[in-house]
């Protein structure tokens, strides 16, 4: 009996099998003779079938949600504290994936080797073998690059990405060796698989995608050297901010270098950054020199309260060494092989600044009370004035018109401000801006790529970088208009009436050709009619009046939602006491939180501000 029974359950099943199959090939049949407008019905069936079962299934769960409501209020406070728990373990376990060796008072960067960007404390870690990376030779080359690029790299710049065991490969040193395999960041690791060895593109954020910036070099020759030395030292973090700007090849923003003090206060500057326009600008100096007799000097003023020491701090930071201007300005010109310093003649003279100052008196002379604190500087604060500031209305453009006129030829917008008919805004690269970000001219981000990568993910990669010239005040503050112009402008929305002087918009539109919308963004008898029924808005800045005053609609429509809160918290964590913060600006080396003389920042220039 058992055994027929068996017998007779494997024949249905067979069976049923069989018609199982047989019918999955009768429907596959039917759905390849559907005609369109038939396979639009049954995707609709389809979709209303599946959304029936979500609202169903949500209202089953809302049922059971208040069936449990009661019981769920007792476990509330266990389930809470295990969630925190839970947290803080993953939290610190997410901290110490950068200790080394083991040793929690040790630690280190994780910086990918392809890419040199810092690898995220929340993004998976993934590594890869020597073997494995040298497969991929043929695209993170030093021979491919030049070839591609049709550009010769410097000995200097290949020293700077030579990882030992890798000859011949853009590769980043400040990464580090886990067990058999290297730091590498998700999207190279993705790029470098094996089914991708026969490419021969690199991976979109890799140095060898156009990206061999290279750091200003440690030791520059000196044009006048001396019995003892023929060779000057360089840190780019503690030359000023006013001998940068003096050193850019091109300097589309206006600078105002403000200096502050006081009894029982350290020195503390302001630099603005603001747009102008360099023909007036040089006209207004030629007509001085020529015509008034003004001889070729640098003013600096000197106002408000100071001790005498802090005034005497102000003038030895400000002067600048004309030999250290000049082998700076001859290794950009001869030696760097940077473009916008390409055939630029050495000036002759250096002016030396002139100090205008008041009379010291009691109405702007404090008496020092705290030496060590009084004639230290404390760092700067970078930021553009407000005029430059992208509005909710016309984005980065003078007025609506313009803005539409963008948005219809789908143009980016312009990432660098005015800069006259000597600079032109199209013609200005970030590289000439900011020569000590990019010292040897490559890398920005409007150059050729083996890879295609936009814009926006060229100043992205730039925020990730470990390298320490990307974290200054001034480049990041010059990088963060560019990415919020960009961000501003694709945010951007047209809302135009439905009917056009009594015509409606669609017939409008119907008699619009490409020649009626022009591609420099100028307009024409066509344009303006439609232009004048056009509204456009875009999305603020984080950081400007209006995304503030959006930010308050949204708080106050949540608090009338919800209720008024009992509990508000803000944390404003202090960039120089963060050993997270340490850890970046020392990557490539062992950061301990017993060494004070690495992590001491009243010593170094502050890169975060």
């Amino acid at each position: 009996m058992k055994r027929s029974r068996k017998s007779r359950q494997k024949r249905t099943h067979r069976k049923r099998t069989k018609v199982r199959k047989a019918n999955t090939t009768a429907r596959a049949k039917a759905r390849s003779r559907r005609t369109d407008q038939q396979v639009q019905e049954d995707r609709e069936r389809d979709r209303m079938r599946k959304q029936i079962a979500r609202d169903r299934k949500r209202k089953e769960q809302v049922l059971v949600e208040t069936v449990d409501e009661e019981d769920d209020l007792e476990e509330d406070d266990d389930d809470l504290s295990l969630s925190i728990e839970t947290a803080i373990k993953d939290a610190r376990a997410h901290l110490h994936r950068t200790k080394v060796n083991n040793d929690p008072t040790i630690h280190r960067a994780h910086v990918c080797i392809v890419c040199d960007c810092f690898i995220k404390s929340c993004e998976p870690v993934q590594k890869m073998t020597m073997s494995h990376l040298k497969k991929h030779k043929h695209k993170l080359g030093i021979a491919e690059y030049e070839k591609y690029h049709k550009v010769k790299l410097k000995d200097e710049l290949k020293k700077q990405y030579h990882v030992s065991g890798f000859p011949g490969m853009l590769l980043s040193p400040r990464s580090k060796k886990i067990g058999n395999g290297w730091l590498t960041c998700m999207s190279c690791r993705a790029s470098l698989r094996p089914k991708h060895e026969d490419s021969v593109k690199p991976p979109k954020y890799a140095i060898a995608n156009g990206f061999a910036i290279g750091e200003f070099p440690h030791q520059i020759r000196r044009q006048k050297p001396t019995l003892t030395a023929t060779t000057r030292s360089v840190d780019i973090g503690e030359l000023t901010d006013e001998i940068k700007a003096i050193l850019a090849a091109v300097r589309p923003y206006g600078y105002v270098f403000a200096y502050s003090g006081g009894a029982q206060k350290s020195i503390s500057g302001h630099y603005a950054f603001f747009e102008t326009d360099q023909s007036r600008v040089g006209g207004a100096m030629n007509h001085m020199h020529d015509e008034l007799g003004v001889s070729e000097n640098m003013y600096i003023m000197l106002c408000g309260r100071m001790t005498p020491a802090q005034r005497e701090v102000v003038r030895r930071r400000v002067i600048i060494d004309s030999e250290e201007y000049f082998d700076i300005l001859h290794w950009f010109i001869t030696e760097s092989g940077h473009p916008g310093y390409a055939n630029l003649p050495v000036p002759k003279q250096f002016p030396s600044p002139c100090f205008v100052s008041d009379e010291p008196t009691e109405n702007n002379t404090d008496e020092s009370r705290h030496e060590e604190v009084e004639n230290r500087f404390q760092g700067g604060t970078y930021y553009y004035s407000t005029a430059q500031e992208p509005s909710d209305k016309t984005g980065i453009y003078d007025d609506s018109k313009a803005f539409a006129m963008a948005m219809m030829n789908q143009s980016s917008p312009t990432l660098l401000t005015i800069g006259g008919n000597y600079a032109k805004s199209k013609e200005l690269r970030l590289e000439d801006v900011l020569p000590f970000a990019f010292p040897y001219g490559m890398g920005g981000p409007k150059g050729a790529r083996r890879t295609r990568i936009s814009e926006e993910q060229c100043l992205q990669r730039y925020f990730r970088l470990s390298m320490r010239q990307f974290m200054t005040g001034d480049v990041c503050l010059v990088i963060h208009q560019m990415y919020g112009r960009i961000l501003s402008f694709r945010s951007g929305v047209m809302v135009c009436r439905s009917q056009v002087n009594g015509v409606s918009l669609g017939e409008t539109l119907s008699k619009f050709t490409t020649d009626d919308i022009p591609k420099d963004g100028s307009t024409n008898t066509a344009t303006d009619a439609f232009l004048k029924a056009i509204n456009t808005s875009c999305k603020a800045l984080g950081h400007t009046t209006e995304a503030a005053k959006a930010a308050r609609k949204g708080y106050f429509s949540y608090m009338d939602h919800f209720g008024l809160n009992s509990l508000f918290l803000t944390v404003t964590p202090d960039d120089q006491r963060n050993f997270r913060i340490r850890l970046y600006l020392d990557s490539g080396r062992n950061v301990s939180k017993k060494s004070e003389n690495i992590l001491n920042f009243s010593k170094k220039k502050v890169y975060f501000s």
